[in-house]
C-alpha cells in the first residue's frame, strides 16, 4: 500500500495481490467484526466476475494471541481504514489486473503460531434477469 488510505493503483500478480490482502488483513486482525465471516461482490458490468470472499480464523483467538496493533489504532476509531470498502476496492484493482481468483491463501501472523487467517475468494455466477 502507497499510502494508508490507498491501495495499489493496480494489481498485476498474485504474490503483489497476496500482500496487499495481508496488508489490509493485519489491519483488521483484532476486529472481531471484521473477519471471520463472508462477504459477496457483485457487479453491474460484464468485466468483472463477481467474488464471494470468506475469512475465517484458522486458530483460537483468546487471550494469549497477540495483538498486532494498539487500541488506538482500531478501525473503529479510523474509517478510512473499513475492511469491506478496501476489499472491494481491492478486488476490483485485482481483476482489472488480469489475477484470477477461485482460489484461497492462509496468512500468518505471528511467528510462534500456527496459520492464523485463510482467504477463500470464488466466482460466483451472474445473477440472470427474469422474464
Amino acid at each position: 500500500m502507497t499510502h494508508s488510505r490507498r491501495l495499489p493503483t493496480r494489481v498485476t500478480s498474485l504474490e503483489e495481490f497476496r500482500t496487499t490482502l495481508k496488508l489490509l488483513l493485519g489491519i483488521h486482525y483484532d476486529s472481531s467484526d471484521a473477519l471471520d465471516r463472508s462477504w459477496t461482490f457483485r457487479y453491474s458490468d460484464e468485466e468483472r466476475r463477481d467474488l464471494m470472499v470468506e475469512v475465517t480464523h484458522l486458530r483460537s483467538r483468546g487471550s494469549n494471541a497477540p495483538s498486532l496493533r494498539s487500541t488506538s489504532a482500531s478501525s473503529d476509531r479510523h474509517p478510512e481504514f473499513e475492511f469491506e470498502p478496501m476489499l472491494r476496492e481491492l478486488l476490483i484493482r485485482a481483476q482489472e489486473g488480469g489475477i484470477a481468483f477461485d482460489r484461497s491463501w492462509r496468512f500468518q501472523f505471528a511467528d510462534t503460531d500456527p496459520w492464523d487467517l485463510m482467504v477463500e475468494i470464488t466466482y460466483l455466477e451472474k445473477r440472470t434477469a427474469r422474464a
